[in-house]
């Protein structure tokens, strides 16, 4: 078994359950494949049934198997020869971002950063592939293809065989299901978690300990700004903030929970307030960094007439003026966390489920 990563929109496929009879073969051929028994050129039909024991038409299905899967091929006349490197290490898994741009993405980067340090540990190898519809993508969803989307996607799983897989980003219940049916899934920092085995930091612990720092500076008109839209992700933060307020003992008002198109002018309509919040918690980075902005351009002075804190994963806020006080739930702990629980859970070290819930981290800078 191997660690190898399937990024961006993309896993690796998985292991066929061992009760068919070509399947176990597939299985078996694939490991010698790693073993070094088998290099570029695969033995023909006839040999491998010789070898394990079969008719020809199990080897002929077990063969179809690993060129469906994209790791053999078949070239008339010549054989069939190995199309994708086959890693030696230990336990093969497959790193996936549903609905999200690209693994390089700032936001996932440390995420991604600390799942690698985890793979490595465990003899793994990171291998990224970008199958190419991820430029599309929007168009997809601008066009309802969401069928197309997800096909294209799920054929990507079958590239390979990892033993288990991490799912990042939305949930969506068909994906998921199609997935537990390849190899078990550990969900991680997945919005709207759905599936048995999941790691993810809290972002709603995250907003009650940003709200206490406001609340301890003598913050009482805290203000919550978000994007329109009923995301999982969206509507997890908003909830939070309405709970953190009547935990520090502050009246909710809905008039400061504000949610605007993505161009907004962010500062008019906080300060449209009587009385105006004196702070505010952001749902995304991007609504932090525009509302430092416009303050600085009002004159402003940030944090003695309005503080902020922003949930941001990308470290947008080391690059604001002033430097932006940010909330993590992505970051490498949680990636290192999520491939060693799934390794525990291949070999049986961990039961099912397996679910952990950690603290956010808060980043304090001058904003807060």
């Amino acid at each position: 078994m191997a660690h190898q990563w399937y990024t961006n929109i993309v896993f690796g496929g998985g292991a066929m359950p061992v009760s068919v009879k070509h399947e176990m073969i597939s299985d078996q051929i694939v490991e010698r494949i790693r073993r070094g028994v088998y290099h570029a050129r695969i033995p023909g039909a006839r040999v491998l049934a010789g070898q394990f024991q079969v008719d020809l038409k199990t080897a002929n299905k077990a063969v179809n198997t690993l060129v469906a899967r994209g790791l053999l091929e078949r070239r008339t006349g010549k054989g069939t020869f190995l199309v994708k490197r086959v890693s030696t290490a230990r336990t093969h898994l497959a790193l996936a971002f549903y609905k999200f741009a690209s693994a390089r993405d700032p936001v996932f980067a440390d995420l991604f950063a600390g799942a690698n340090d985890a793979a490595k540990q465990c003899d793994g190898v990171l291998e990224l592939t970008y199958p190419g519809i991820g430029e599309d993508r929007a168009k997809m969803w601008r066009r309802g293809t969401v069928e197309t989307y997800r096909a294209q996607f799920l054929d990507q799983v079958t590239r390979g065989a990892p033993k288990g897989i991490l799912y990042c980003g939305v949930a969506d219940p068909h994906v998921l299901e199609q997935l537990r049916q390849v190899a078990p899934i550990m969900q991680v920092a997945a919005f709207g978690v759905q599936d048995e085995n999941f790691v993810r930091r809290d972002p709603v612990d995250g907003i009650r300990r940003a709200a206490n720092a406001l609340f301890e500076a003598g913050r009482r008109r805290i203000a919550f700004a978000t994007y329109a839209g009923k995301g999982p992700d969206l509507t997890e933060k908003a909830e939070g903030y309405r709970c953190v307020l009547a935990e520090l003992g502050l009246h909710f008002q809905a008039e400061f929970v504000t949610r605007y198109p993505a161009r907004s002018n962010w500062v008019e309509k906080i300060l449209s307030h009587d009385p105006a919040p004196d702070a505010c918690l952001c749902s995304e980075s991007t609504i932090g960094r525009a509302l430092l902005e416009g303050f600085a351009e009002r004159g402003n002075q940030i944090p003695s007439d309005f503080a902020l804190w922003s949930f941001d994963d990308g470290n947008t806020g080391e690059y604001t003026f002033p430097r932006m006080s940010g909330i993590r739930v992505f970051d490498a702990e949680i990636g290192r966390l999520a491939v060693e629980r799934l390794v525990e859970l291949i070999e049986g070290r961990r039961p099912q489920p397996l679910r952990e819930t950690l603290p956010a981290v808060l980043v304090p800078r001058t904003s807060g």
